[in-house]
């Protein structure tokens, strides 16, 4: 999975996750990144991952993600264009 923007919050940032046995296999191949390895990036992302532990962020969106999408919810049966509301992905 590929994600970026939000991530970096403000600052141009993108990360890769994946599961532990494809990330070994491409560990053994060769990989080339234009922006792989900018020491800024990697400070910036540290930092953001250590506030997101000490602040318990998660948690917090545990707790409000069910509230946001039943409410989002009401949208999606009363509105034709609000196609499909599945709660993942909240910013």
């Amino acid at each position: 999975m590929t994600m970026a923007k939000g991530i970096g919050n403000g600052f141009p940032l993108a990360a890769v996750c994946s599961r532990r046995e494809i990330a070994e296999k491409l560990a053994k191949k060769l990989y080339f990144n234009t922006f792989g390895g900018n020491p800024i990036a990697c400070v910036v992302g540290h930092e953001i991952l250590k506030i997101i532990d000490e602040e318990k962020l998660m948690d917090n969106v545990k707790r409000l993600s069910p509230i946001i999408t039943n409410y989002l919810k009401k949208f999606e049966k009363k509105y034709r264009h609000v196609g499909n509301v599945r709660g993942t992905g909240f910013m």
